[in-house]
């Protein structure tokens, strides 16, 4: 038999043989760059250029382009105009092949055309393939839903956290922002201006985004794609993250009846009891939701009382049996800063805005992920649970009730 060693020794052998052989050292090959389609194209369709970066100093020709634009790391170049130099990786616009507008002699060599007003003769290099517009919205990819078109907040920045690995803003697509952001663990990936992409793990009241129509800018990577705008995000969710969540906004208070506005939660003030105002002196809340709960949740005040963050509902008057709300009973709650209470239990005696003798609970609000809407339960000394319906009061102050006609 055959031992294990006779087997391998021929190709000890053939290894050996190798010290001989000289290296030679890697050439690289000149990169190849061919018309694409046509090479003539139009140019500023609807105000929008067909290629991403362009240079206007003068002095170009098809060579000059093509070698100045290969050396910035794009794959394609464009003269246009006779003495424009243009790069991209992708086509943008409802730009088109066209086949004769393209005559305008080159400003660096006039024996060559450079395209002609509104007219762009397009080289690609090396076969890259590249894709052409108009641009509209991906609506999902990988778990990531919910496109909506934000604008930046007042610091100029809605997500604030970076993507696992930095993403060629000049190579930007939505699956790469949002494969850059699934990595890094974040729920929420947005990208602006056609090239920036951020994460963040908040999410954005679902149906609230601006005109999806402002968010007109295509990808740099891909022209099929809408990539934001200025100062405006193309933003997507995960709403099945392992991470928490956290939701921003203003509470809205709708007529149950006929769904008009009533108003938005103010601010805890002085009075100790949350009242309605008007949107654009509305209080910020933010809601965090730990991965797969969605109830027996707190909600904080940006703003609140020192010590009183949380929004909670507060026993409305003194006497004892008034903690029991239930359908019949005029017992009611007032919702007021408070601080922590556990969730499912009864109401609890601590510091809040209201009366410090007034008990209270705060772990026991609902919230929508899909809608952003809110509701609550209140926990009775007896355990048992009712829901809550708030009550618009006297002078736009709220309570919450168990029989709204009670």
């Amino acid at each position: 038999m055959r031992s294990l060693l006779s087997l391998v020794a021929p190709f000890i052998g053939a290894l050996t043989l190798a010290r001989f052989v000289t290296a030679v050292p890697f050439q690289p090959r000149d990169s190849i760059w061919t018309p694409a389609q046509s090479g003539c194209w139009t140019d500023n369709v609807s105000g929008q250029p067909a290629l991403y970066h362009s240079f206007g100093d003068g002095w170009t020709s098809p060579a000059k382009c093509q070698s100045r634009c290969g050396a910035l790391g794009y794959n394609l170049a464009g003269v246009g105009s006779g003495s424009i130099c243009s790069c991209g990786n992708t086509i943008f616009g409802s730009n088109t092949p066209s086949s004769s507008n393209c005559t305008m002699p080159c400003s660096a060599d006039a024996s060559q055309t450079c395209g002609g007003p509104n007219a762009i003769q397009i080289y690609v290099k090396d076969n890259y393939p590249y894709t052409v517009g108009p641009a509209s919205v991906l609506d999902s990819y990988n778990g990531y839903s919910n496109a909506e078109c934000w604008e930046n907040d007042p610091n100029n920045v809605l997500l604030r956290k970076d993507p696992a690995s930095p993403i060629p803003s000049d190579l930007m697509t939505v699956q790469k922002c949002i494969d850059g952001c699934a990595a890094a663990g974040f729920s929420t990936a947005g990208i602006r201006v056609g090239r920036e992409c951020t994460c963040d793990n908040v999410i954005l009241p679902v149906g609230q985004g601006i005109d999806m129509r402002k968010c007109n800018t295509p990808c740099t990577g891909d022209a099929t794609q809408i990539c934001g705008g200025s100062f405006r995000n193309i933003v997507y969710h995960n709403f099945n993250t392992p991470n928490p969540i956290t939701y921003p906004g203003v509470i809205q208070v709708l007529d149950a009846k006929t769904d008009e506005i009533m108003g938005y939660f103010d601010y805890f003030t002085a009075s100790g009891i949350v009242r309605l105002t008007s949107p654009f002196v509305a209080e910020t809340f933010t809601v965090t939701v730990p991965a797969g709960v969605t109830s027996q949740i707190e909600i904080t005040s940006t703003h609140g009382i020192d010590g009183l963050p949380f929004l909670g509902l507060i026993q409305g008057t003194s006497d004892a049996d008034s903690q029991q709300l239930e359908v019949g009973s005029w017992h009611y709650a007032v919702f007021g800063g408070t601080s922590h209470t556990a969730a499912g239990v009864p109401p609890q005696t601590g510091r809040n805005s209201y009366y410090w003798s007034q008990k209270f609970e705060t772990s026991i609000w609902t919230i929508n992920t899909a809608t952003g809407d809110i509701s609550g339960v209140w926990v009775n000394p007896d355990n048992t649970t009712v829901p809550i319906i708030p009550v618009r009061w006297q002078n736009s102050a709220m309570r919450a009730t168990a029989d709204v006609d009670a």
